[in-house]
């Protein structure tokens, strides 16, 4: 068998393309994609085939492009006729709401409808409400997000260091180091969102004091202190590492050590006694050569 030439022809009248027993009178049948669910900025195609050469017109026109990038207008034909046994017009959809698209195939004398539903779920929102921070090491600090939709999300923080559950709307973050977190929110769709945020670890200052000490009443002692990573302050207001102190009752003196986030507090307890007390008795008088207490 020889190979048929499709000449130009006039679609609305009758023409047969008699080596392959095509007749353009026949009813059309269409075979078409099924509905389809996309996220929102996401494109599809929408594909449809017949056993006849026949002419195309999608509507509505909103968001559909011809797979050469074409912008078609409604109504449009799109493929008009094709030289082989099936013609498959495709188009691609870039909806931003649910739309449902209709294809209506032509010939000389008949029509066939088939009709398309892209479904868009509402666009998700992923929202970290705390925002980037700072804790001092050996801190945690609780993660919170949320989303927008009612139907299930999914929630995956990346990376999972240092979180107690990375798959959950409020981890707990305990780093040892600065670090940022990525938060994925997706749907049954696998439609997703991403955002971030990050946490700044901050040294804790060190800070050792002088041992608990006991003074007489009336004396004085000296408080010491060694710090690193910090500014030192006594709470008698001495910012210096050694400090005098005359007490005349026991008191809790407390050292701090602090930096743009992060403190250290220490306390040293000097505890105050009273001098005993002497008593030698009354003056008294005695004869030379007498004792005290002698009677004569």
């Amino acid at each position: 068998a020889t190979s048929a030439t499709v000449p130009n022809v006039n679609l609305f009248s009758p023409w047969t393309l008699a080596n392959n027993n095509f007749l353009l009178n026949a009813q059309p049948i269409i075979n078409h994609s099924p509905d389809v669910t996309i996220c929102i900025g996401a494109s599809t195609l929408l594909a449809a085939s017949t056993p006849f050469p026949l002419a195309y017109s999608w509507s509505p026109s909103v968001s559909l492009t011809t797979t050469g990038g074409a912008v078609i207008a409604a109504p449009t034909i799109v493929n008009a006729y094709y030289t082989g046994i099936l013609g498959n017009p495709i188009v691609i959809a870039t909806p931003t709401t649910t739309t449902t698209y209709s294809l209506v195939v032509s010939n000389n004398s008949s029509l066939d409808t088939a009709y398309i539903t892209v479904h868009v779920p509402i666009e998700l929102a992923a929202i970290i409400q705390t925002p980037n921070t700072s804790i001092c090491s050996g801190e945690s600090f609780q993660l919170l997000s949320k989303t927008n939709i009612i139907t299930p999300a999914y929630y995956s923080w990346s990376p999972n260091t240092a979180l107690d559950n990375a798959t959950v709307f409020n981890p707990k973050a305990n780093p040892q180091n600065d670090i940022t977190y990525t938060l994925t929110i997706s749907d049954d769709w696998a439609c997703y969102k991403t955002t971030s945020t990050s946490i700044h670890v901050e040294i804790n200052p060190t800070l050792t004091v002088s041992a608990p000490i006991t003074i007489c009443n009336g004396m004085d002692t000296v408080l010491m202190a060694n710090v690193s990573g910090g500014t030192l302050t006594w709470s008698t207001g001495t910012t210096t590492n050694s400090v005098f102190v005359q007490p005349n009752i026991t008191t809790n003196y407390s050292a701090i050590v602090e930096n743009s986030y992060c403190s250290n507090k220490q306390f040293i307890k000097v505890t105050v006694i009273d001098l005993p007390t002497v008593s030698a008795g009354a003056d008294q008088f005695i004869c030379v050569g007498l004792s005290s207490g002698t009677t004569i």
